[in-house]
């Protein structure tokens, strides 16, 4: 994180962990934004006096690892191309700063609300017999087709609203890992929204006076459709465009348009 960011970010309000309260929003809508980097510090700027940053050992722009599993044939990447609701993503995460891992299941309803369920876990390459249990008792998935995918890890900036039930993400920094494949999306913004409901967002308000529209993707999809040959990503052309024209450096170039 520059200098200038971090300045910004300092002269936010902190809230801890510990204070987060309902903030969690394990059942929440989303709002998805991305942007160019060099639009992030006038962003924050705009949003001060609105939100609250979140602060874990002393940290403000936290470390996250994700693992992210899969069948063999991706049936959980194609069903969010093909817009398939009551869908569900499976990834261990670790929380750096935190020093805390999960096993996740979001699960995105036919309401359009995601709901995530999580169990303390470490960070591993294949499931125990007490994460398949979890996974059985909590999706329609089938564990033992399960396999790692892809690491996608990052930094995130999380904001806290002072006046509603909202919690707003920014992440930066994505790296992608599959395999041999390494890509780094440095110029990257993607933020999202969790709210119970459609209540008002000052960074919403925020991002329309910076004339950034709403539209995101799932960073599970964004790695498998940049590192997985000869897979579907019609569904995906125009976010591909806009984050290869944000990002705009040859050794990312994507390869699937």
């Amino acid at each position: 994180m520059n200098i200038d960011l971090i300045k910004i970010l300092n002269n936010f309000d902190s809230i801890s962990l510990n204070q987060l309260g309902n903030a969690k929003l394990m059942d929440r809508t989303d709002t998805k934004f991305i942007f160019h980097y060099n639009e992030l510090p006038s962003i924050l700027n705009d949003l001060k006096l609105h939100y609250k940053c979140l602060e874990i050992e002393g940290v403000i722009n936290s470390t996250y690892e994700t693992l992210y599993f899969d069948t063999i044939n991706n049936l959980q990447y194609i069903q969010h191309h093909n817009g398939k609701a009551n869908r569900y993503k499976i990834r261990f995460r670790n929380y750096i700063e935190s020093k805390i891992g999960y096993l996740e299941i979001k699960l995105k309803s036919n309401k359009d609300r995601t709901i995530k369920t999580r169990i303390k876990s470490k960070l591993e390459d294949s499931l125990t017999e007490t994460q398949k249990i979890f996974i059985e008792s909590n999706s329609n998935l089938n564990p033992e087709l399960l396999i790692p995918k892809v690491w996608i890890n990052y930094k995130r900036i999380c904001l806290v609203s002072k006046t509603s039930n909202e919690r707003l993400t920014l992440d930066t920094n994505l790296e992608i890992i599959n395999g041999s494949k390494n890509i780094l999306l440095d110029k990257l913004v993607i933020a999202e929204v969790k709210r119970e409901g459609k209540n008002h967002s000052h960074f919403i308000d925020t991002v329309k006076r910076h004339s950034v529209r709403e539209g995101g993707i799932s960073k599970y999809c964004l790695g498998i459709a940049l590192t997985t040959k000869n897979i579907k990503t019609n569904r995906f052309k125009e976010k591909l465009i806009k984050i290869n024209t944000i990002q705009n450096d040859a050794r990312n170039t994507i390869n699937n348009l």
